[in-house]
């Protein structure tokens, strides 16, 4: 008859002759399966077995095998000096490439909500380019203003004896001839500023185009 407090002892004696059931202990498979195993080919084409990496495949791709000769991992050689530089390259290209697909995505989100439709950014454009020409109409309205106060002052200076206009007419018409010049770069200003608004709308057109077109696909789609 087994006496109270043997049941213990009996269960643990059990349990250290036979030990614990398969599976019990989470890795017990594992460990059972024991060490890992390394092996590669050398640079000679000598192959290398061991129980820790092999310091003579130290630049050569290794395997590491489980006891059982399963594969663990492939181990891939380090690499060269000019794959790193290629691999860190290739690396700030993908940067570079997703930085503006980025920017394209925020710029056509943009363009969507600026513009609903094509007649939007023509009625934009249009107004850009009327805009302009307003200011343009203004430098050449100056310009004559200009002019004939520069003919007024030359048929005075001519009313004088050779040499004898005053000096303050020979001035205004130096700062008149100036002012001409300022209001005629202007006019060149802005109507080459016309040209990269026709050129800028032209470019958001296309590319509105396309995105209302896509966008229009995946309405349909989904719907």
């Amino acid at each position: 008859m087994v006496k109270p407090g043997q049941t213990t002892l009996i269960a643990l004696a059990a349990l250290l002759a036979f030990g614990p059931a398969q599976g019990q202990y989470p890795g017990a498979d594992e460990k059972r399966k024991g060490p890992s195993i390394y092996t590669c080919v050398d640079a000679q084409g000598h192959r290398h077995t061991s129980d820790r990496p092999i310091e003579a495949c130290a630049k050569q791709a290794m395997r590491e095998l489980r006891s059982d000769g399963a594969t663990k991992r492939e181990i891939p050689a380090p690499l060269t000096r000019a794959q790193r530089e290629a691999k860190a390259a290739q690396a700030a290209a993908d940067r570079v490439r997703e930085m503006r697909e980025r920017q394209q995505r925020a710029r056509d989100q943009a363009l969507l909500r600026a513009y609903p439709t094509l007649a939007d950014l023509h009625t934009m454009r249009d107004r850009r380019i009327a805009e302009l020409q307003e200011r343009i109409e203004e430098n050449y309205a100056r310009m004559v203003e200009l002019h004939e106060t520069l003919q007024a002052t030359q048929r005075e200076i001519a009313s004088h004896p050779a040499g004898k206009a005053p000096e303050e007419l020979k001035i205004r018409v130096a700062r008149l001839a100036s002012e001409i010049l300022a209001e005629d770069a202007l006019v060149k200003s802005r109507q080459r500023e016309q040209g990269v608004v026709r050129e800028r709308f032209g470019e958001d057109a296309a590319r509105l185009q396309k995105l209302l077109k896509m966008q229009a696909e995946a309405d349909r789609h989904s719907g």
